[in-house]
């Protein structure tokens, strides 16, 4: 996020746009993206939600993997729980 921040600037972070996803990778490149079950194929998206929430960031995030409207709710779900914790809406 640092980063992001000091290379595009305030806005740029604050307004994000990434995708997210569990993806296999082999010698060769992207093999598969996995449901966010498959916790062994990507980093923990709680980290994400967390920085989202103490930066109050307003990304776009979009989800990637095959079961894409349960899993960007299951994101969007961590994301409001952060907030929350935060007293942030």
């Amino acid at each position: 996020m640092d980063t992001i921040e000091k290379r595009l600037g305030s806005e740029a972070l604050k307004n994000l746009h990434c995708h997210y996803s569990h993806i296999e990778f082999t010698d060769k490149g992207e093999r598969k993206h996995h449901n966010l079950d498959m916790a062994e194929y990507g980093p923990d998206f709680k980290f994400l939600a967390r920085l989202v929430a103490e930066r109050g960031l307003k990304p776009v995030i979009a989800c990637e993997t095959p079961n894409l409207d349960i899993d960007a709710q299951k994101l969007r779900g961590m994301v409001l729980k952060e907030l929350k914790v935060r007293g942030r809406k």
